[in-house]
């Protein structure tokens, strides 16, 4: 009994320990005193990705959204046939209070009206969850008229907004979709995405296994959509590293991964201790331009 109660005791000791260094580092952090590669550790535990097709440009259509599933359940954002991001879980955007954004009955989104033409801007909304959207005008006496309200033809939602600078009007989605929200004279002032309530973060091995599975299905993504190649505009090191290791791979040309001797170092061990899962990778890749050249060299035959 008295061994039970001093292995509890101690226990309790370090786990309170424990808090207090990852209170005191974040505090650091917070102060710019953690060390870079103290820091560093501490991002590689938020692994994300985000990547850009090299051939797209400013006119490429990114207000589409859909969603892509790794095998590790990360949700894959694909805007447009463009660009692509990802991160653990679900979502990408939150105010750092996960849970109460998630778990609470309500969540709001801001619209803020700027000039004549609003920004369209991209919102979250989950399904059978209030969302207020909460509206703000620079310039009421400008912006406001007798006929002013938001609209979501998608939704069959209307409400008309008072003259006021400040305002919340609310919603309860009632599908899931992409739609656009409308201001008076059919202008676009941003785009809502319903989506299911998010599912705790499943359990496929580590958090570094899950953040390799995708980082290989979004360049496995960007072959089978015939990417020209392959623009990292950010991410956790990790998955950069496996994201050029895959584009090697695959032979899609890809920038922006912070390259050194390293990365030759690790796709060689990669070749050494587990080349089968890249060739299962290669050969799982549904490659467009050859899938048309078979097609039509069938269709000369």
């Amino acid at each position: 009994m008295g061994d039970t109660s001093s292995l509890e005791e101690g226990h309790i000791e370090l786990e309170a320990r424990v808090s207090a260094e990852v209170n005191a580092a974040e505090f650091q952090a917070m102060n710019g005193l953690l060390k870079p590669l103290a820091l560093q550790f501490y991002l590689e535990r938020f692994p994300y990705l985000q990547i850009v097709d090299a051939a797209s440009t400013i006119k490429d259509d990114i207000s589409k959204v859909s969603f892509e599933t790794s095998l590790c359940d990360w949700r894959i954002h694909q805007y447009g046939k463009v660009a692509m991001s990802a991160s653990a879980g679900e979502f990408l955007f939150c105010d750092g209070l996960i849970d109460d954004g998630f778990r609470g009955e309500e969540i709001t989104g801001f619209l803020r009206f700027r000039g004549e033409k609003p920004a369209p801007v991209m919102l979250y909304g989950f399904l059978g969850k209030i969302l207020n959207f909460k509206i703000k005008f620079d310039n009421i006496e400008a912006q406001f008229d007798a006929k002013s309200h938001l609209e979501i033809p998608g939704l069959a939602w209307k409400s008309k907004l008072a003259e006021e600078a400040e305002q919340i009007v609310s919603l309860t989605p009632s599908k899931v979709g992409n739609y656009p929200i409308y201001y008076p004279d059919k202008r676009v002032c941003g785009h809502l995405t319903v989506l299911e309530v998010p599912k705790a973060l499943p359990r496929h091995g580590t958090l570094m296994h899950q953040a390799d599975i995708t980082a290989k299905r979004m360049v496995q993504l960007a072959v089978e959509q015939d990417w020209e190649g392959i623009v990292v505009a950010d991410g956790s090191q990790r998955m950069k590293l496996v994201a050029w290791v895959a584009a090697k791979a695959l032979q899609i040309p890809i920038e922006g991964v912070d390259y050194n001797d390293q990365y030759d170092a690790c796709f060689d061990r990669v070749m050494t201790h587990s080349s089968q899962h890249l060739a299962q990778l290669v050969k799982n890749t549904k490659v467009k331009s050859q899938v048309s050249s078979k097609e039509r060299s069938g269709g000369n035959g």
